[in-house]
């Protein structure tokens, strides 16, 4: 995974999905299009204009509502995935931050990156909307799927500084 900040710190206009977009999938910045703020008037354009765009490239993105009580779901270990909650900034939008689920039998999402680059406070203590992953459209089944697999969120991961400002 890549580190890769966010260009636009401003609320109406803010690019923190799509640097995480970039962060998880280890492109620039600049590769990734702008789908518009995360507001609660345009999430579903904002979500149709992110599917189109990933399914041009066979991938494809799973949001898990996290503020409805009878969401209950059973989420993989070692997963990157995008968590969105309130932003600790600006009253009333969402912000975006790369995680990585919990090991087997924890129910937690560990923050590895705030695009927010001048001040990385996550959401402030404040509980997540929803977490998102993205999946590639050419699954194919192996017999051979008890075979371990390095994790993609260990400390490992590399800061991408070239589409990234400079505080």
């Amino acid at each position: 995974m890549w580190r890769v900040n966010q260009t636009d710190l401003t609320s109406t206009s803010g690019n923190c999905m799509e640097a995480c977009l970039a962060s998880m999938l280890e492109r620039p910045l600049d590769q990734i299009p702008y789908f518009g703020a995360a507001t609660p008037d345009n999430v579903e354009d904002w979500s149709i204009r992110l599917q189109r765009w990933l399914a041009d490239q066979g991938l494809f993105f799973i949001e898990v509502r996290m503020d409805l009580p009878e969401a209950v779901i059973v989420i993989p270990s070692s997963m990157l995935c995008m968590v969105s909650g309130p932003s600790p900034r600006y009253p009333g939008i969402l912000h975006a931050v790369v995680g990585c689920t919990g090991g087997p039998g924890r129910s937690e999402v560990d923050l590895l990156h705030d695009p927010y680059y001048p001040e990385p406070i996550f959401f402030d203590g404040k509980a997540p909307k929803w977490i998102g992953f993205i999946g590639r459209r050419d699954i194919r089944i192996h017999e051979n799927a008890g075979i371990q697999r390095p994790s993609v969120c260990d400390d490992q991961t590399q800061v991408h500084q070239d589409q990234s400002p400079q505080p």
